[in-house]
């Protein structure tokens, strides 16, 4: 009986820890730079980001997949200075998206403590965007990325246009 309970313990104090690490991860990726490409999808009416020394512009959600579009085709059109910053965070949020699925894969969280806030974007804000953004992963981004998105039951319920 005592070494069942030691187990027990042990077992609650690994899951106290994988939720703290998961806390932690998740505030990091919110604090970072990469974290306004949600913000970015969130305000209707836009928000102003700094894209460059002195120079600020808003941003609205329509903006964010014709940034992303524009980087997908390689058609020769130069990008715009919005655009590059758009898809530098997009870049950014991608890498943390991908340590959370590393993170995940290795035990170090679990799954179910790192799916917010990440799964009510997706519902909310990603999945009208979900082949463009599968599109833009193919081709800048890691595997861990997709499947940590395809891990969520929000984007198992997008449609696949």
């Amino acid at each position: 009986g005592q070494y069942r309970r030691g187990v027990s313990q042990s077992m609650r104090e690994l899951e106290w820890r994988q939720a703290d690490m998961a806390r932690t991860m998740i505030t990091a990726m919110m604090k970072d730079e990469g974290w306004q490409a949600m913000t970015m999808l969130a305000w209707e009416e836009g928000r102003t980001y700094e894209i460059a020394p002195g120079k600020v512009v808003r941003i609205v959600p329509t903006d964010v997949p014709v940034a992303i579009d524009a980087a997908l085709r390689k058609n020769g059109r130069q990008r715009t200075e919005t655009q590059r910053f758009i898809t530098d965070r997009y870049d950014r949020f991608l890498f943390q998206v991908s340590q959370l699925q590393a993170a995940v894969r290795s035990g170090l969280v679990r799954q179910e403590d790192v799916r917010f806030p990440l799964e009510w974007y997706v519902e909310k804000r990603i999945c009208r965007h979900k082949k463009l953004l599968l599109a833009y992963i193919a081709e800048n981004s890691t595997i861990e990325s997709k499947q940590f998105f395809e891990s969520l039951d929000a984007w198992q319920r997008c449609p696949a246009d």
